[in-house]
């Protein structure tokens, strides 16, 4: 009878967690959550040629990588572009946000922003001029500095990320304004 009780057990418990899943499934895809898909940025203005204040940086490394990922065509040569993506003062602060009992720091904001802009192979603004921004509040350890120190370089670290992301996403966006012009 053990054995018979066991198995029932099993049985209910697999069937909730199939339950569940298929719920939460379900969710998922009523709420619009769905993957990263290709931008659909159309075919004359590809290849894009990534133009940045500082060429090398963390910021203009990272646009690059979302851009491939993202399927569009890049070229390293603006000759050969018919569109330019323009990223211009990148700028990154951090301010004290709140203080602790003793007028130390308790928590830090952290802001990172960069002026974007897509230009047609003319030249010619073909989107409007956009400032994507980046926000994050840590809570600072005014007892540890080194570790204050370590968690400031992957807050940075991660937001440089998530600003690539949403520059990338801004070109998706004026992608699809441009297709409905047309």
């Amino acid at each position: 009878m053990t054995q018979l009780y066991r198995n029932k057990q099993h049985l209910i418990t697999t069937v909730k967690l199939l339950s569940i899943s298929l719920l939460c499934a379900a969710v998922l895809s009523g709420c619009g959550f769905h993957l990263r898909g290709e931008t659909q940025l159309p075919k004359n203005l590809q290849p894009v040629y990534l133009s940045t204040s500082a060429q090398y940086s963390d910021l203009s490394k990272e646009i690059f990588k979302q851009l491939k990922l993202s399927g569009v065509q890049i070229t390293k040569n603006a000759t050969f572009a018919n569109s330019r993506l323009v990223v211009e003062q990148q700028e990154t602060q951090r301010r004290s946000q709140s203080l602790d009992a003793l007028a130390r720091t308790a928590e830090y904001a952290y802001y990172q922003s960069a002026d974007v802009q897509l230009l047609g192979k003319n030249g010619k603004l073909v989107a409007p001029p956009q400032t994507v921004r980046v926000r994050r509040v840590i809570v600072n350890d005014p007892n540890s500095p080194v570790t204050e120190r370590a968690e400031e370089r992957i807050v940075e670290q991660e937001m440089t990320e998530e600003l690539a992301v949403q520059i990338v996403s801004q070109l998706d966006y004026w992608a699809r304004l441009i297709s409905r012009k047309r």
